[in-house]
């Protein structure tokens, strides 16, 4: 949401931020009143007024997988289904897995690897 370009790059931006900001509330709900993340929260809600808005609705979200677009430079646009896992060992962390949601974009996937036949 700080990413200048963030709304150019990711498509579904109007669905994908909410979501990720009630994610993140949901995770907030263990730590409340830790000072880390009250600081992160905080230096969030004042330098990014749609994160401050979007906070300020209190709403949580589950764990779902999803369609994430987005644009990337070279490639164009590419359909990635975004998986969360839970990492048994460690409950802190989630791994977030992003898999081809069609075959055009799993073509397109070889041009986002940086190598000369890409460009």
């Amino acid at each position: 949401m700080t990413e200048p370009s963030a709304r150019e790059k990711l498509l579904n931006y109007d669905t994908e931020v909410p979501y990720l900001v009630g994610r993140l509330r949901s995770a907030y709900g263990e730590y409340v009143g830790d000072p880390d993340w009250e600081t992160d929260l905080e230096r969030l809600r004042s330098i990014c007024p749609e994160f401050a808005q979007l906070w300020s609705r209190h709403e949580v979200a589950a764990c779902t997988p999803r369609l994430r677009r987005i644009r990337n430079p070279i490639a164009g646009e590419l359909h990635l289904t975004v998986t969360e896992l839970a990492v048994t060992a460690h409950p802190d962390l989630v791994l977030y897995v992003e898999t081809p949601a069609d075959d055009e974009t799993r073509a397109k996937l070889q041009l986002t690897r940086g190598t000369a036949t890409a460009r």
